[in-house]
């Protein structure tokens, strides 16, 4: 309960500006981390589910256009608890702490993301990324990186969560929504997104990866079990 109690006066310091997110000291154990993992796991699915609810009742519409991302239930949980949480991680968890090779690997990942749109396109982008990856950067360079990194921290972490959320607006079929609901269709993920990017500052980005798959495959699970 300690744990829980930490976490919970984190939050609250967070939210007041007492409190500042950055990278705790490799002195935790696996006992805590457990405990502080199920701690989001439980805040994200109750959070999710209040804000759900009355989300549904004013856009049901909406939400009916929902998509699944596999056709079997293997598919859908391949997509949603293995290659989701990886890709989305890296995509928009990784840039939150800054160093040099996670940059290099996050422009290979992005331009991967390009084959979707166009494959020329990606295939000019992957090598573009490849081919900045392989040269050393200028100490310089580098130092500016960082610089700006450690700036506009704050500014980074919301962008990236916000994008988060909306690209999960793809989830349903956009053509129907109206544009000014977007933000309110995608408050669950951003509300996900936000205590991922916490968890992925404060302990890793493996332990986000993980966090991430474990909420999908409960929210899977549960529309296996009781479809709608």
């Amino acid at each position: 309960m300690n744990n829980i109690t930490h976490e919970y006066h984190f939050l609250r310091g967070l939210f007041e500006g007492t409190k500042k997110l950055k990278p705790l000291k490799p002195s935790w154990n696996s006992s805590y981390l457990l405990r502080v993992l199920l701690f989001y796991l439980a805040l994200d699915l109750v959070l999710n589910l209040i804000v759900a609810i009355p989300l549904f009742a004013l856009f049901e519409e909406y939400f009916d256009t929902y998509q699944d991302i596999g056709e079997s239930t293997l598919e859908l949980l391949f997509y949603g608890v293995i290659l989701a949480p990886i890709l989305e991680e890296l995509m928009f968890r990784m840039p939150l702490k800054y160093r040099e090779s996670h940059l290099k690997i996050y422009f290979i990942v992005i331009s991967l993301f390009f084959f979707a749109a166009h494959w020329s396109i990606g295939l000019l982008a992957l090598a573009t990324s490849i081919t900045l990856a392989t040269f050393n950067w200028k100490t310089k360079f580098k130092h500016d990186l960082a610089h700006y990194h450690k700036k506009y921290s704050r500014e980074i972490f919301w962008v990236l969560t916000s994008l988060f959320a909306l690209v999960h607006i793809f989830n349903y079929t956009p053509e129907t929504i109206p544009f000014w609901v977007y933000p309110f269709m995608v408050i669950p993920q951003f509300i996900s997104g936000f205590l991922f990017g916490i968890v992925r500052i404060r302990f890793g980005l493996r332990y986000s990866m993980l966090l991430h798959a474990c909420l999908n495959l409960i929210l899977i699970s549960m529309e296996i079990i009781w479809p709608s």
